[in-house]
């Protein structure tokens, strides 16, 4: 679903084109928070999952908690293993959607009844895994980067 940008991050005029004095950069800046919301808001509607927030809330705790480079490397090796297993998993995910399987004939079953409905339902639920893992993917990209800017 799209979403307007608040009155305050939409440029007047010129579409934010141009300008280069202290009111276009206020305007920029606001665009930027303003699209920065829209993608947190996005990203909490789309992970509900509590225990994948958990989780994120409890990295980036830790992150903030430690001094250690060592620690901090450790980190960012396990982060790495995590993503590598997320992008196989992401890459089997999709490619699984839209297969929808070669038995049983040109979309028939055994019975003569038509099966797209049931491959549709495959791949829907195929989008939803591909588009939770590349959602945690993204989590993890960001702790990286927490971690790596603390390195």
């Amino acid at each position: 679903m799209l979403r307007r940008l608040p009155p305050e991050a939409r440029a007047g005029g010129g579409g934010g084109v141009g300008g280069t004095g202290p009111e276009a950069a206020a305007r920029r800046a606001a665009a930027e928070r303003a699209a920065a919301r829209l993608v947190d808001e996005e990203e909490r509607r789309r992970s509900s999952d509590p225990a994948l927030l958990a989780e994120v809330m409890e990295a980036r705790e830790a992150v903030e908690d430690a001094d250690d480079p060592a620690e901090l490397r450790a980190m960012l090796a396990r982060n790495r293993e995590a993503q590598a297993d997320l992008v196989r998993q992401l890459g089997a995910a999709l490619d699984g959607e839209g297969g929808g399987g070669g038995e049983g004939g040109a979309g028939k079953n055994n019975d003569g009844d038509d099966e797209d409905g049931d491959d549709e339902a495959a791949d829907m639920e195929a989008e939803q895994r591909a588009q939770g893992l590349a959602a945690r993917l993204s989590y993890l990209v960001r702790i990286k980067q927490a971690i790596e800017a603390k390195l």
